[in-house]
């Protein structure tokens, strides 16, 4: 593992970071530093590569929330652009209204599409995470605080516990930002608009009551809930590895 430790220690006696094979010599200076400096150089891109894959469907779910929000700003412009309309009210609201209707549903068809993409990938991240997290939480209460495997264990734990978070908390903010659109227009000045575009605004509402959210195996929903249910999923699979390992000793 490369680390800073293993850079001052490692390093200068020879020792490169990973075991691997080289069509030429690493055991003289400008083999060595050239073979490492390709291990370093592999093991950054490993890092970012699996950051980004991480981050890839909590990016996705923040640009439905973003797009979510500025339909909402599209919304609220509405009515006050009517000052600025001398003519043909009607048909420019009729217009407008449709614009932002393509809209609303265009974001529908792109989170319906996100969600069967990863859908498979989040329930793949739910399972090994409350399987992680047992097992790691097994792990910690069998060692000492002084073995020096007790903050390994916990740092990767806190990276399990941070991606499966991630996901949850992005979940939850899509359900409220989607539901959030029921609010953004009944806040709405409705007094200058067309009874035509009121009624069109209410089929809207009723479109909207019913909040977006990415689903685990089209059962499970993305959410700080469903985060909770894994940490008590995760402690009762705990208890009863720990009470099968009292009975076996």
């Amino acid at each position: 593992m490369v680390t800073g430790a293993s850079l001052c220690t490692e390093a200068p006696s020879g020792i490169l970071p990973y075991k691997a094979w080289y069509p030429y010599n690493t055991s003289t200076p400008l083999g060595f530093w050239s073979a490492y400096l390709h291990q370093i150089i592999a093991h950054a891109y490993g890092a970012f590569t699996n950051a980004a894959c991480d981050t890839l469907i909590y990016g996705m779910i923040m640009q439905i929330c973003a797009q979510f929000a500025i339909l909402q700003h599209r919304f609220h412009l509405l009515p006050k652009s009517l000052a600025a309309i001398g003519k043909n009210i009607e048909q420019w609201e009729r217009k407008e209204l449709g614009n932002c209707v393509r809209h609303h549903l265009r974001i529908l068809h792109f989170a319906d599409e996100c969600n069967r993409v990863f859908d498979s990938l989040i329930c793949l991240q739910f399972l090994i995470s409350s399987t992680v997290l047992c097992v790691s939480v097994y792990r910690l209460a069998q060692i000492e605080l002084s073995s020096p495997d007790f903050p390994i264990i916990v740092m990767y734990l806190m990276c399990m516990l941070s991606q499966i978070f991630i996901l949850c908390f992005s979940g939850s903010h899509l359900i409220f930002e989607s539901h959030n659109m029921v609010h953004g227009i009944y806040d709405m000045d409705w007094t200058p608009l067309t009874l035509n575009t009121k009624k069109s605004l209410i089929f809207i509402i009723g479109k909207c009551l019913r909040p977006v959210n990415f689903t685990c195996c089209t059962i499970l929903p993305l959410s700080i809930h469903s985060f909770n249910q894994l940490i008590k999923l995760s402690y009762s699979t705990f208890n009863v590895l720990q009470q099968s390992s009292g009975v076996s000793h």
